[in-house]
């Protein structure tokens, strides 16, 4: 889905003509079955535009030291805190994601792949 789009170059809203023909958010509200979501990743990791980028040797360093200028670090946002730790050791500075919970973490520009800009 997300991949195809990447690949088209498609709109991310849909027009809702009861409202109007004005432009909505996309918004999925029942979750993927896991096939679904496998290809998807997949399907991601298959795009030019992707790259994938693992934690290098420095990772629990980065990572402690994100915990704590962000804390407190529970839950879902210590997975958001790890992907953080991931991003400044392969020279990543931005991360496109509807997650507000990134917002927390210093250092990272955020961008909202539904908004234009």
């Amino acid at each position: 889905m997300l991949a195809n789009r990447l690949h088209e170059g498609k709109d991310f809203h849909h027009r809702n003509a009861e409202q109007g023909g004005a432009k909505r958010r996309l918004i999925r509200p029942v979750p993927l079955r896991i096939q679904e979501a496998l290809e998807n990743v997949r399907n991601l990791l298959n795009c030019p535009q992707v790259s994938r980028i693992d934690p290098e040797e420095r990772h629990l360093e980065i990572f402690e030291d994100i915990c704590r200028k962000a804390a407190p670090v529970e839950g879902n946002f210590v997975h958001d805190c790890r992907i953080a730790a991931i991003m400044p050791e392969n020279g990543v500075t931005d991360i496109l994601t509807r997650d507000t919970s990134f917002r927390r973490i210093p250092g990272i520009k955020i961008i909202d792949p539904f908004v234009r800009e």
